[in-house]
């Protein structure tokens, strides 16, 4: 998403009610990822602020690798990659714009058994 405002202060407060609106409805404000502050045409400023979901690639194998390495016979790890189509060109749309991923663990739940 993109802000915008008439000054760099106002930018700033925008952001920050951003983030109060978030809170309010229960969102991690580690999902946002501001970008850097922008000056615009007529002495107005902009920010582009991306919104994350899930977890990165790199996070998703280290996952993978350590359920590997706890050696527990019927469970495995997979990584999936969602992609959303982009409605105005019905392309896939940049990278990071609509990429959820996550890892599931595949196999029979575990029992745990409490003690008596």
């Amino acid at each position: 998403m993109r802000l915008s405002a008439s000054t760099e202060d106002r930018l700033r407060a925008l952001y920050q009610l951003l983030e109060e609106k978030l809170v309010k409805r229960s969102v991690s404000l580690k999902s946002l990822d501001p970008g850097k502050i922008e000056e615009a045409s007529q002495g107005t400023a902009r920010q582009k602020v991306a919104l994350k979901a899930g977890i990165t690639q790199d996070v998703g194998k280290q996952i993978n690798k350590m359920v590997k390495e706890m050696g527990v016979k019927n469970l495995s790890s997979s990584i999936q990659v969602i992609r959303c189509a982009s409605p105005a060109n019905n392309a896939t749309t940049s990278k990071g714009d609509c990429l959820l991923q996550g890892v599931r663990p595949r196999g029979p739940p575990a029992v745990h058994q409490l003690p008596d």
